[in-house]
């Protein structure tokens, strides 16, 4: 699936995901990549299978207190602005891009889970264009504690299920620069890089 920007959390977002260069709030910089590094899962290791539950509301609480600030630390680790701005931005972002939570048109938040165990979480947001129904992954998480376990590649493989399952034609998510084991995992994933943002720090 060609990846319309380039996605880790992190996100310059505009007013919409596929328009913006910018990374977008996915996985998050305490989390390379939902949690699956090259080489970190056993390799010939089958992946585990989760199911995508949409999220409650108590999760919901929950996620975005965590997200906000996961987010914000990634733009600063990035290098684009001090951890007080990044703040900032990332409450000001995430009012803009979920204003009625849960509720947020065109806007799904699952649950990960594996059995009865919570394994991530994965928001996806969807547009209609000329080519047909196009989606952008916002944010995937695999827990800290369950990371290196397949769990990254397993959620997936279960959103393209699910875009799969609602019509979606094209995935689009972007990723900070210094996330290079989401870069690789994506790669593995067959997304391709289709913008690249440069900066310098003068």
């Amino acid at each position: 699936m060609p990846t319309t920007l380039g996605s880790q959390r992190g996100a310059g977002i505009g007013d919409r995901p596929w328009s913006d260069p910018e990374p977008s709030p996915m996985p998050r910089t305490r989390n390379p990549l939902g949690g699956v590094a090259p080489g970190g899962y056993g390799r010939g290791m089958p992946t585990p299978t989760v199911r995508l539950e949409p999220m409650t509301d108590a999760q919901y609480a929950a996620y975005r207190e965590g997200a906000e600030e996961s987010y914000a630390e990634g733009i600063a680790g990035s290098g684009a602005m001090s951890l007080e701005a990044a703040r900032a931005k990332s409450a000001e972002d995430y009012a803009r891009l979920l204003p009625d939570g849960l509720a947020t048109e065109d806007n799904r938040l699952w649950t990960a889970y594996d059995g009865d165990l919570e394994v991530g979480v994965l928001w996806l947001a969807f547009k209609d264009t000329s080519e047909g129904v196009s989606a952008f992954g916002f944010d995937f998480e695999v827990r800290e504690e369950l990371r290196r376990h397949g769990y990254g590649r397993a959620i997936m493989l279960a959103a393209e299920q699910v875009c799969r399952d609602l019509g979606v034609v094209q995935v689009g998510l972007s990723v900070f620069g210094n996330n290079l084991g989401a870069q690789a995992l994506y790669e593995q994933m067959g997304f391709q890089v289709s913008a690249i943002q440069m900066t310098k720090r003068l």
